[in-house]
């Protein structure tokens, strides 16, 4: 089982009214990085709303950023809460 499949089945139990969507998340695991902050603002600022401003007209499915930065011992917890905000 991968770390997304484990983590939407996660989100699928605990949340059973919630519908699955068509939806796409990019995670991003970082560590120290000189250029991070211009990576996420260009991912969440730039091409993530240029994909969704076409989401429509192409029929695209809706796109979502979350990082995950140095720490990962709560990846599991940053993720289900992402999904859940979706």
């Amino acid at each position: 089982m991968t770390v997304q499949s484990i983590i939407l089945h996660t989100f699928a139990k605990q949340n059973p009214e919630r519908t699955v969507t068509n939806k796409h998340l990019i995670v991003e695991i970082s560590g120290m990085s000189k250029d991070k902050a211009e990576k996420k603002w260009f991912v969440e600022d730039r091409w993530i709303a240029a994909v969704n401003a076409l989401k429509e007209k192409y029929e695209y499915p809706e796109w979502h950023f979350i990082e995950i930065a140095n720490d990962v011992r709560n990846i599991k917890n940053q993720l289900i809460e992402k999904v859940a905000s979706l």
